[in-house]
């Protein structure tokens, strides 16, 4: 699997007296100060390319790091609105081989605060007043994860925060923000299926037919902390709260192949904790009926060596943002935003049968690098 290029989405924001226009949705919530209008020009450093969806092809960063719209929210230290600007498309200036944009606004001061969400659908934040109402805004799993009813490799919602920084008096502003995915990726390796040395099942086969997240929560705020919902759905072509784009569909899968999916972060350890599902069919023996079995992987989980024992998250580097959700260490099973969930699998024995049941010990180990997103390796071995 191919190392991912960095993702960095740097906004350059600094004043300019002279007029550039751009062609926006906004709200002014600030109040007016003498000075005269001050221009804050972010600059992101990306590329728009987008791609067709191929679930056994990376993506790569040129379609996952696309942006298409902007909206840049401006807050005082009570944390009171004093801009709120939605940007289209059509309103970057690329001239300078980045996207550019313009804001406006007579009330920007030193330590102003900066939310950056890149493509939120037009008028999410509309009649937000302070930034606590903006952070609570939501996104949909079909807002962030659909392309339609395939599966969506572009667009993908990001958020950034920093601070603006006066650098001549008051008038010349500068910011740097850094944008995180607000969805997690899942990266399968080739899978390894090896009865063998299996006492039980030495001629035993499996032939995998689907490949699904189960348990993704149906919402997801426009903020870091990893949350729930009631409703969760599953990528299973069975299922009855089934959302097409989380899984292969029913077919054969190829296991030689890599294979890609993506999902809403989820705080949720226990019953609703997301999990990725190689569903086939499986013979004791070649000759041998046939009977629909699951192997259930946790994201971001090291199971225990003995069965009843506690699994332990993945030792390593923490989100980029881990500072402000006051993060210190991984909780084993939740799905934290921007990490890559980098599985390798190698199956020896009979599954379970339902997506539910977990199999314990699963004998996992996990390692942890840091890439454009945060990515953790998992081995999981079905014994």
């Amino acid at each position: 699997m191919r190392k991912i290029e960095k993702l960095t989405k740097t906004l350059l924001a600094f004043a300019m007296m002279a007029g550039f226009a751009a062609c926006s949705s906004d709200s002014d919530t600030g109040s007016n100060t003498p000075q005269g209008d001050r221009y804050l020009t972010l600059s992101i450093n990306t590329k728009s390319v987008m791609r067709t969806t191929m679930l056994d092809s990376d993506p790569g960063s040129a379609s996952e790091d696309a942006i298409t719209a902007l909206t840049i929210g401006i807050f005082n230290d009570a944390g009171d609105a004093v801009k709120i600007e939605e940007f289209a498309s059509s309103a970057f200036d690329t001239s300078s081989g980045t996207i550019q944009v313009v804001i406006t606004n007579q009330g920007l001061v030193d330590g102003n605060k900066v939310i950056a969400v890149a493509n939120a659908p037009s008028g999410t934040f509309s009649g937000c007043t302070d930034i606590t109402s903006f952070k609570a805004k939501t996104m949909t799993i079909d807002d962030a994860l659909a392309n339609g009813a395939a599966e969506k490799i572009t667009n993908f919602p990001m958020v950034g925060n920093s601070t603006i920084a006066a650098t001549t008096g008051n008038v010349n502003f500068t910011a740097s923000v850094t944008l995180y995915h607000m969805v997690a990726k899942v990266s399968l390796a080739p899978i390894t299926i090896d009865f063998s040395g299996n006492t039980l099942y030495p001629t035993a086969t499996f032939t995998p037919e689907e490949l699904f997240l189960y348990s993704v929560p149906a919402s997801q705020a426009y903020w870091y902390t990893p949350g729930t919902t009631a409703t969760v759905y599953s990528g299973e072509s069975s299922a009855t709260t089934k959302k097409e784009y989380l899984g292969s569909g029913a077919t054969t899968i190829d296991i030689a192949k890599s294979h890609y999916l993506y999902t809403l972060p989820n705080s949720e350890t226990g019953d609703k904790a997301t999990k990725l599902v190689i569903k086939g069919t499986f013979k004791a023996t070649p000759s041998s009926a046939g009977s629909t079995i699951y192997y259930p992987i946790y994201l971001d989980y090291v199971a225990p060596a003995t069965a009843g024992a506690a699994g332990t998250a993945a030792a390593g580097d923490l989100p980029g943002y881990a500072t402000e959700i006051g993060l210190t260490a991984r909780t084993p099973k939740v799905v934290y935003a921007n990490d890559n969930y980098k599985i390798n699998v190698t199956i020896k024995s009979i599954g379970s049968t339902s997506p539910d049941s977990d199999l314990d010990p699963q004998q996992v180990t996990v390692s942890v690098t840091v890439a454009p997103w945060t990515d953790l390796t998992q081995s999981t071995t079905f014994n």
